[in-house]
């Protein structure tokens, strides 16, 4: 449900996704870890982040990370995820592949049409594969740091 946090009373944004701090843990309460495209993570961590599954599995594994720490009594990791590429399917015969720096930013390679599509399709498979990996061997599933803070204080200036 798109209004749940809203309908829960907890702090969210103008898209009613939930307002959580650098662990994924909600800032109203203690006890309530979100993750995926229905958070909302702070700037300093997450003003790169788009809604996308290259985010939202990634966030879902820190969320578990944040909610293992805690049954452990250690202090939750703090959010630092980067990104790679930004892609897209056009149909099953042409696709849209652009790499991207950590903060999202394009760089100067990509690939369209069939070859564009094949990769899709490659990374499609790859985070299934990666997913049934997690169940018996935890970490399977890595992703690049996020941008060093200064970047990401510029792509917060560059939102305003």
């Amino acid at each position: 449900m798109p209004d749940l946090a809203a309908r829960s009373g907890l702090a969210t944004d103008a898209a009613g996704r939930l307002r959580v701090d650098s662990t994924l843990t909600s800032i109203d309460s203690p006890a309530i870890v979100g993750a995926g495209d229905a958070v909302v993570a702070p700037p300093e961590v997450g003003a790169h982040l788009r809604m996308a599954c290259a985010v939202a599995m990634p966030l879902g594994g820190h969320a578990a990370h944040t909610v293992l720490a805690r049954v452990r009594g250690a202090r939750p990791p703090t959010l630092s995820l980067g990104l790679v590429a930004q892609c897209m399917s056009l149909g099953r015969k042409a696709g849209y592949l652009q790499l991207v720096h950590p903060d999202d930013r394009p760089r100067p390679v990509a690939a369209s049409g069939r070859l564009g599509a094949m990769i899709k399709e490659s990374i499609c498979r790859m985070t299934v594969d990666k997913m049934r990996a997690e169940r018996t061997r935890p970490g399977a599933y890595k992703t690049p740091k996020g941008p060093r803070p200064r970047a990401a204080s510029r792509v917060v200036e560059e939102i305003r």
